[in-house]
């Protein structure tokens, strides 16, 4: 996972001094997400899971938008929040859940008929805390997974609107899951300079 993260940074970085594309551009990324969390596994002695719906969040970062005629690579840096509550298949108790991420989407876009796009590609994801505590049970996951991302948007130069769908499973072996099956998030895209 760290090979693959160190990867997308150095292409990142290729792509900001590459000079065969028509024009790169960069900015601001905000969005607004709403979704599901499943945590499976949790208890040794039979299957448990804990479930949240409805989880509300945000996330915020930069992006770097280089062109390629009708085609365009976005590669993007973002801090991810994401809270709600969270109970058991078997009880109606609940708990209060947030997890904070590091994520580094590279999504590739292509300019359908101007100003509508779509894009797509994968999101590393590096969870930086979480709750891990649930009653008497304490939860520890992988903290880097790969994930996914796909959106429609309407690209109007300096401002991009979008909506996305993603998901992400971080694994801890054979036993405990952390899934993030269905995430939707509203995104503004607004570019800096020239």
């Amino acid at each position: 996972m760290r090979t693959l993260f160190k990867a997308a940074i150095a292409a990142l970085v290729l792509l900001a001094l590459e000079g065969k594309a028509q024009s790169i551009s960069g900015g601001l990324m905000l969005g607004a997400s709403t979704g599901v969390v499943r945590i499976s596994e949790v208890d040794d002695g039979f299957t448990s899971t804990l479930e949240g719906r409805g989880l509300y969040g945000f996330e915020g970062g930069f992006y770097l938008k280089p062109r390629l005629g009708p085609f365009y690579l976005k590669p993007a840096v973002l801090y991810n929040f994401r809270a709600g509550k969270v109970s058991n298949e078997f009880s109606s108790v609940s708990t209060d859940y947030e997890i904070h991420k590091l994520q580094v989407p590279v999504l590739l876009g292509i300019n359908v008929i101007r100003p509508v796009c779509i894009e797509g590609g994968p999101v590393y994801n590096h969870i930086l805390s979480m709750t891990e505590k649930y009653g008497t049970r304490e939860i520890s996951v992988r903290k880097g997974a790969i994930g996914y991302r796909i959106g429609l948007g309407l690209d109007y130069d300096t401002v991009m609107i979008t909506l996305s769908y993603q998901g992400t499973t971080f694994g801890a072996g054979r036993k405990i899951t952390l899934r993030e099956p269905n995430e939707f998030v509203l995104g503004l895209s607004v570019r800096l300079g020239t």
